[in-house]
């Protein structure tokens, strides 16, 4: 039986110098053997306070300065963070990911337009929080490393919209496992 009868009708071989691809099997060129994919990696990062001014954190839903619309007129991974007394307290986050954090996606916030369902929600929600005596920061995510395999990414490379996306997944799900509250679209009720 030829390999060529494994596949669905229309559906061809596709090679690669290492692997054969049967459908969605690969298998090594010479030993036949299925492949298992993996990708390692590693990524160190904090979280940073947006500035209002040099030395005055922003806290929802202040006034964007010229301050910030200088500073983070640029592509950032960025979290809300919501909290009653200390900074770790409540565990109540958003995580999003922006080609211009300020002025645009921060406006966004403060006054969604009428398309903007996910900035109206968080709105609401933000309100919620603030008449309950909670604070709002924002911060945004500052990594020292970030490595793909053997594949360095660095802090240029957020102009990307699919690296920006890739950190916003990665750290949604390390804080959903760590059991904070997420605010993103289809974590709140889990």
């Amino acid at each position: 039986m030829s390999a060529a009868r494994h596949f669905r009708r229309g559906e061809r071989m596709r090679k690669s110098p290492e692997y054969i691809f049967e459908g969605r099997q690969a298998k090594f060129r010479d030993s036949g053997k299925p492949v298992k994919p993996k990708i390692k990696a590693e990524f160190l990062y904090e979280w940073i306070p947006v500035k209002a001014d040099k030395d005055k954190d922003y806290f929802y839903p202040q006034e964007i300065t010229h301050y910030m619309k200088r500073e983070y007129r640029k592509p950032h991974v960025y979290r809300w963070n919501i909290y009653q007394r200390t900074y770790e307290d409540a565990k109540i986050i958003y995580i999003g990911e922006t080609k211009e954090l300020c002025p645009n996606r921060i406006k966004g916030f403060i006054n969604p337009g009428p398309s903007q369902t996910t900035n109206a929600r968080l709105k609401k929600k933000f309100e919620g929080y603030l008449e309950c005596k909670y604070q709002i920061i924002l911060e945004i995510c500052n990594f020292s490393k970030m490595m793909l395999g053997k594949r360095e990414i660095t802090a240029d490379e957020l102009k990307r919209s699919n690296i920006r996306k890739l950190i916003e997944a990665m750290l949604i799900e390390n804080y959903r496992i760590k059991g904070f509250k997420i605010l993103n679209s289809g974590f709140e009720s889990m």
